[in-house]
């Protein structure tokens, strides 16, 4: 249906950069953006998990790909590696199922959704962001995991943010493929990031701060007034 409608506009503004690939008309990527506020907003003192995840606990999240990285994890780390779930959904009771079968019930906290105020503080409480969706967009969670100052991991088919953390520089985190999980140099290498997850948080901030609320939809407007100015001309000729 959007594409089929693409044709009849005038221009088209996209968060999902996949979509220049597959609709019939040019396509502008935007990407998604994030509110100034949640920058500075009030958070958590010292880090509690080193790996957590924000989403909806459905098929298209792929959660228990998420839990299987975290014993994966375990198994090779000197010391335990934390993990934390935050959200509610249709699976909640296969993650479950998953936390138990691979022994995982004490290193991965699951909490239903948390006001919006109050996830600055949850991002702050992780080391290391992660993503492990079928598939996405732009997720806003990676943006705001950067603001906060917190690198990411993301599945190669999560749309630009595989793109984001590893093709834009400067690098803030890892892409990888479900398959990778079962590497060992792949779980080396996340192991080595949570260690210095610390010393991205200013290139982290720094690529959230070109996906301002601002900035995008300061860019989507301007790009209408401009459209609307020259159909003005045009009229008045």
């Amino acid at each position: 249906m959007l594409r089929m409608a693409s044709r009849f506009a005038h221009r088209v503004y996209s968060v999902n950069k996949d979509n220049q690939q597959s609709f019939p008309v040019s396509v502008e990527f935007v990407g998604n953006f994030i509110s100034p506020w949640f920058f500075d907003a009030p958070g958590s003192d010292g880090k509690q998990y080193d790996l957590g995840l924000v989403a909806r606990l459905s098929a298209q999240k792929n959660i228990p790909l998420f839990v299987k990285l975290l014993a994966k994890l375990n198994d090779m780390s000197e010391r335990p590696i934390m993990g934390l779930i935050v959200g509610k959904g249709e699976e909640e009771a296969l993650v479950r199922r998953e936390i138990d079968r691979l022994g995982m019930q004490e290193l991965i906290e699951l909490r239903p959704w948390v006001d919006r105020e109050d996830l600055p503080g949850v991002y702050d409480q992780l080391r290391c962001f992660a993503i492990t969706s079928h598939h996405e967009g732009f997720a806003t969670t990676l943006l705001e995991a950067h603001a906060r100052g917190v690198p990411a991991i993301t599945t190669h088919s999560a749309g630009y943010c595989a793109e984001f953390v590893e093709g834009v520089n400067p690098i803030t985190g890892i892409a990888f493929g479900p398959q990778d999980v079962e590497l060992e140099t792949f779980i080396w290498d996340l192991i080595e990031l949570i260690e210095d997850s610390a010393s991205y948080r200013e290139a982290c901030r720094y690529k959230a701060e070109q996906f301002t609320e601002e900035r995008v939809l300061g860019h989507i407007q301007a790009g209408i007034e401009s459209l609307i100015g020259k159909r003005a001309i045009k009229a008045a000729e």
